[in-house]
């Protein structure tokens, strides 16, 4: 294969390309065997499909273009390394011969990155706390286990209070209106910070049995069939439950933890395991990307290709949009203006998080390949087998997701690739280790409080 840059501005890279004859005719012929391979046609059995054929029914420019699909990518690949050139953007091409029986020759457009200089590692230093688990952290962490084991009794003898749960049946009546437009059972918790106060203070002090009406004003984005108008409940009070809290003894920790601990004490001690577990796993993000920031801010890149940049504000501005949808929402510019923001300024914000992913990626990218760091078969095994754990699919069935989609397996094993980079890049950098006091104070404090199970 012949080549030579033919110009070269910023990061865009022009090749002239010329593909040998034999090569090129020899890609034909896989592409021909591989099509005869997986096309059915009537009057010829599956694998035994002649050339003949497949000319007539898909036209030989048809398999000229199943050649270059599978020849293309491996010689940009060889272009890259020849001239130690790293492609960030799909190639174009601009196909000048591509018959048989001739030399392919082709000019390949090339967004590549740009340059990039690191500093030295050793010159980047980030304090690490030394992990301190209080023991008011403790508490709050068993009150948390009493709170997500609570059960609801029903209360007898007084009416509905604080921190009690209504049970109600209700109808929803739109103002002017005469059937219900709602008829349903619902509890409802009157310390729930998201029920209206007309709702909570026409049930607070309730008591079974009793009927009651209350009047609500709905919003503009509430349910189609009655945002922006009024809207009567009519409550019948059904039951009253309040909370009734776990105590723990060292008889009834057995049964709460399902035997995982014998007594409170053996709690205790687990519950300030998980919590110095937590710490530690918040302590080392905070130490990676304490450090990966410093490494972009010391870092020097060239440029930032616009192409690049665009396709990480598409990025976001599609996740966002996601996010809206999941909340109901549809109208960007609606949500920006009720945050007193406007569609510029929201642009604006989006272009510089596009600039910051762009550079970062090219910052650890660059880190990649100087520290020679890749993904082993092994590493991708111990990927797998941590998906299926945590998904809790069978083994065998992420190893075909994975290999069935090349995105997938490009977009996992780039995550893995960038998680050692770091990992190394932690390993290089100097640490201080400081007592957890000096750090909150050093530091404007450090929330080392978990919430969860045993």
């Amino acid at each position: 294969m012949r080549s030579e840059i033919v110009s070269q501005e910023n990061t865009t890279v022009v090749l002239h390309v010329e593909v040998e004859q034999e090569r090129f005719d020899g890609a034909v012929r896989d592409a021909v065997r591989e099509m005869s391979r997986n096309v059915e046609l009537k009057g010829f059995r599956k694998g035994h499909v002649p050339r003949r054929a497949l000319d007539m029914y898909f036209g030989s420019r048809a398999i000229v273009n199943e050649a270059l699909e599978e020849l293309m990518p491996r010689v940009v690949n060889e272009l890259a390394e020849e001239y130690d050139l790293a492609p960030i953007e799909s190639p174009s091409f601009n196909f000048i011969s591509a018959e048989e029986g001739k030399p392919l020759v082709v000019d390949i457009t090339l967004e590549v990155r740009p340059e990039v200089t690191l500093p030295p590692l050793e010159e980047i230093e980030v304090d690490k706390p030394l992990i301190d688990v209080a023991e008011d952290d403790v508490e709050k962490a068993m009150d948390e286990f009493r709170r997500v084991r609570v059960t609801m009794a029903s209360v007898e003898g007084r009416p509905a209070g604080e921190g009690d749960t209504v049970m109600v049946s209700y109808t929803a009546t739109v103002e002017g209106e005469e059937d219900p437009v709602e008829t349903n059972t619902s509890p409802i918790a009157l310390g729930a910070p998201q029920l209206r106060k007309e709702i909570r203070d026409v049930l607070m002090g309730r008591e079974k049995g009793d009927e009651v009406d209350v009047m609500v004003s709905m919003e503009e984005d509430a349910n189609p069939r009655y945002a922006g108008r009024n809207v009567r409940y009519h409550f019948v009070v059904t039951d009253i439950q309040e909370e009734i809290l776990p105590e723990l003894t060292d008889e009834t920790v057995p049964q709460l933890t399902s035997g995982a601990a014998k007594t409170v004490e053996e709690l205790r001690r687990r519950m300030r395991r998980r919590l110095e577990s937590e710490v530690q796993s918040r302590v080392d993000m905070m130490v990676r990307n304490e450090a990966f920031d410093q490494l972009v801010a010391k870092a020097s890149v060239a440029s930032l290709p616009e192409k690049s940049v665009l396709r990480h504000m598409n990025q976001l501005r599609q996740d966002d949009l996601e996010e809206l949808r999941r909340q109901g929402k549809e109208d960007l510019e609606e949500v920006l203006r009720a945050q007193g923001k406007d569609l510029a300024a929201y642009d604006q914000g989006l272009r510089e998080r596009g600039e910051a992913l762009t550079r970062n990626g090219f910052v650890i990218d660059v880190l990649a390949d100087q520290s020679q760091i890749e993904v082993s078969q092994e590493d991708l095994e111990m990927e797998f087998r941590r998906v299926a754990l945590r998904t809790g699919t069978p083994l065998k069935k992420v190893y075909e997701q994975y290999t069935q989609r090349r995105d997938l397996l490009g977009e996992l094993m780039a995550a893995l690739r960038t998680r050692k980079t770091l990992d190394h890049l932690v390993s290089k950098v100097a640490v201080r280790e400081m007592p957890m006091e000096e750090y909150r104070g050093k530091h404007g404090g450090f929330d080392a409080s978990g919430e969860g199970n045993a």
